[in-house]
């Protein structure tokens, strides 16, 4: 399927709801065996909430919450974001959310004005910090920044706020790099292909990796890159992705994997089956005509509105968050 007629607005947004959708999609089976979710779903393929943290069909978690710091605070101000980003962590740690990753919960106890000591000593406190957790989040640089180098440089900035171990900041300036090619029109293997060339992720292209899919960083990322190298039917990605899930991984293969699937695809039609129903279906319309109506900054991928607030709960639903968020 050729999608050089998608415009780079809509690129943008189904970055954005492939974030939302994997996560409200895969945030059931959290903590689950593949076993234990044959037996109880089978294939997964529907958002219906429930799971360990007892969702509501379409919630989100942690991971798209942070997203969308992420996004506001580069919004807020793009020459040098981390003192806005990290404002709104701080802001959503505080709203006492139903789920938070230990690193990022330590890193947060640990602040003290200085975001890059903080990630250290929360690394020495716990003896690894090379969780998933940045990587999750770090979409948006790539969906705001236009230059290659600063995509890099601010994908692994955002990372060393709270994940001290260089290993996570690598894997969020390949992540980024390989969505900056899609967002701009290229194919989606031959992305692949240049990014992880002569990189410890080279090999997920041509076989399974020989892991699980933890909640190690490089196990996320070589498990979403698998699927994506394997699996490009949009909506089968996500739902195998969902399947894959085993005691740690966080949501991550799946909402990593189909997230960039969706930078090539319009959000209408990637979000429909889960979203376009009554009123959620008029918030994903309003979403799609106010970004439509936003012109780009200097060297920034404007289409977000500088709105969205923290509510004192994090009980936002995919399609209300991104509404709040001007997606």
């Amino acid at each position: 399927m050729s999608d050089r007629g998608t415009s780079l607005a809509d690129r943008i947004k189904g970055g954005l709801y492939g974030v939302a959708v994997g996560d409200a999609l895969g945030g059931t089976t959290e903590f689950m065996s593949a076993k234990e979710i044959r037996r109880k779903y089978g294939y997964l393929t529907d958002i219906v909430g429930g799971g360990v943290w007892d969702l509501e069909p379409g919630e989100v978690t942690d991971d798209t919450m942070m997203t969308l710091c992420v996004a506001e605070g580069i919004l807020d101000c793009p020459d040098d974001p981390m003192a806005s980003i990290g404002k709104r962590f701080l802001a959503w740690y505080r709203s006492d959310p139903k789920d938070i990753g230990n690193i990022i919960r330590r890193a947060f106890a640990r602040y003290d004005g200085h975001w890059f000591e903080a990630a250290f000593l929360a690394d020495q406190d716990l003896g690894r910090s090379a969780g998933n957790g940045s990587l999750m989040r770090c979409l948006p640089v790539a969906l705001a920044y236009a230059d290659p180098d600063r995509v890099d440089r601010m994908s692994r900035m955002q990372s060393k706020m709270t994940h001290y171990d260089e290993r996570c900041n690598e894997a969020c300036g390949l992540y980024n790099r390989i969505a900056l090619r899609l967002l701009n029109g290229e194919e989606l293997h031959p992305a692949l292909a240049a990014e992880t060339q002569g990189t410890p992720y080279a090999s997920a292209l041509a076989e399974a990796p020989d892991c699980e899919p933890t909640g190690f960083v490089v196990d996320t990322l070589r498990w979403a890159l698998y699927c994506l190298q394997h699996r490009l039917r949009r909506r089968r990605a996500a739902c195998r992705q969902s399947r894959r899930r085993q005691r740690h991984d966080r949501r991550d293969c799946r909402r990593a994997g189909g997230r960039v699937l969706r930078l090539r695809r319009h959000p209408g039609r990637v979000c429909g089956h889960h979203l376009d129903q009554g009123p959620a279906g008029r918030r994903v319309r309003a979403a799609d005509g106010a970004a439509a109506g936003c012109r780009p900054l200097k060297g920034v991928h404007n289409l977000w509105s500088p709105s969205f607030s923290f509510g004192p709960k994090r009980m936002l639903s995919a399609d209300e968050a991104f509404v709040k968020a001007g997606a």
